[in-house]
């Protein structure tokens, strides 16, 4: 069970799941000849604004109030 496992094994999974877009990226650009555009940009950052609100970790009216800012 995921509750017995040590703190520093779910750590490194944490670590790993977080980088996977990142990976999946460089992966498409090199493997694909995907270009990095503006809408490319703008939708890998919306993707991370929604697993951060999904997630918890983030409330949507302080992602609100920090787009404000921009």
């Amino acid at each position: 069970m995921v509750s017995q496992q040590s703190p520093k094994l779910l750590f490194q999974v944490r670590i790993l799941a977080s980088l996977q877009p990142v990976a999946t990226i460089i992966l498409a650009v090199l493997l694909l000849g995907e270009r990095i555009t503006v809408p490319f940009i703008i939708g890998g950052l919306l993707a991370v604004i929604g697993a951060q609100i999904a997630s918890g970790k983030t409330s949507f009216t302080k992602v609100v109030s920090w787009l404000k800012t921009l």
